[in-house]
């Protein structure tokens, strides 16, 4: 089966998203945490580094969106 242009794109985009949290599990896992002191006074657990990880490039995102706008074709649009 083959994939069209559109679905090939938010193919490639879930894999760049797991890709990043695979890595960012990585480092977290095998450098962060082990390094880090056993007595911290903040609670960061996987899943409150992941929702961060998330919203930070959900922010990225929107930003990437709001200062590289789509071009609308306004040929498709019937006002019939």
């Amino acid at each position: 089966m083959r994939l069209t242009n559109k679905y090939n794109k938010y193919y490639e985009v879930i894999l760049l998203l797991t890709g990043i949290l695979m890595v960012s599990w990585l480092i977290w896992y095998k450098f962060i945490r082990a390094r880090l002191p056993k007595d911290i006074p903040f609670f960061l657990s996987e899943i409150r580094f992941y929702s961060i990880v998330f919203i930070c490039l959900t922010f990225i995102f929107l930003i990437i969106i709001t200062l590289f706008p789509r071009k609308r074709d306004d040929n498709i649009i019937n006002n019939g």
